[in-house]
């Protein structure tokens, strides 16, 4: 009798541009033949998972960012009625016709689920349905840089805020493996200089480490077997240029190989 395959779920943090990374985790358990049954992102996470559950494959949206993002004012669409650095409408453009169209969560290759947070409540909300776009939208919209995402009476920010690491979004599917990619547990040093900019870069980095360390505090209780891989990109916490994609590919692909044949033998 043919042994039941292991299932294994992918769970994409939030990082800003450190989520490039994802890119570089994803290609590399396909190469080697690691399966991922079920998907959950936040933030960037969000938009990579997205487009990865969708169309099986990362390569395109590689290519897409790096056209992108060497022309990076494309994007901007200031608007200063808001007290907000860039409107939704460039971003929403440049995800909705190049990644997600009008798909749906039904549409997907496999389940995928993405989280933001409610700025009313303070309260995780979860994507199970509904367009894509609006999910990833929602879940990426960084307060300050973005204004918060509406549907319907719900004003919706970033998911990182709520959940940084979302695995809790598997445990409906009860994965047998999950493979966590975190971007923010990285080595604290003594800052070399105080001004406002290091200074609320710090409090930034210490506050979202502490989130991701809480976050990951959950996966005990979703699945008995999990790998946490963590690509240090030391790129600034609130970085948004995407000016090292092929970099943090990279990273991510590298940190990934090292813990490929304890995943390989997980999922034996």
């Amino acid at each position: 009798m043919e042994q039941k395959r292991k299932t294994v779920g992918l769970v994409l943090g939030s990082g800003s541009d450190r989520g490039m990374a994802h890119i570089g985790v994803i290609k590399t358990l396909l190469k080697n033949n690691i399966p991922i049954d079920y998907i959950s992102g936040t933030s960037i996470g969000a938009v990579i998972g997205a487009y990865y559950a969708l169309h099986g494959e990362v390569d395109i949206l590689e290519d897409t960012f790096k056209r992108v993002m060497s022309r990076p004012w494309y994007l901007l669409d200031f608007d200063f009625k808001k007290p907000n650095f860039l409107s939704n409408k460039n971003i929403y453009n440049l995800l909705k016709f190049n990644f997600y169209n009008d798909k749906t969560f039904s549409d997907t290759k496999i389940p995928l689920r993405i989280n933001a947070t409610d700025v009313d409540s303070g309260s995780q909300y979860v994507f199970k349905d509904g367009k894509i776009i609006d999910a990833v939208m929602s879940s990426m919209s960084l307060p300050g840089i973005l204004p918060p995402y509406e549907i319907g009476e719900k004003h919706l920010v970033d998911g990182g805020l709520s959940d940084a690491i979302p695995a809790d979004l598997l445990s409906e599917f009860k994965p047998d493996i999950i493979i966590a990619v975190d971007l923010y547990n990285t080595k604290i040093e003594p800052l070399s200089k105080y001004n406002m900019s290091t200074v609320l870069n710090r409090v930034y980095q210490i506050y979202i480490s502490k989130l991701s360390e809480f976050s990951k505090q959950n996966f005990c209780r979703n699945c008995e077997n999990y790998i946490i891989i963590n690509p240090d990109t030391k790129e600034n916490l609130t970085s948004l240029t995407f000016k090292n994609i092929d970099k943090n590919v990279k990273i991510g692909t590298e940190e990934t190989e090292k813990h490929i044949e304890e995943i390989k033998k997980l999922c034996a």
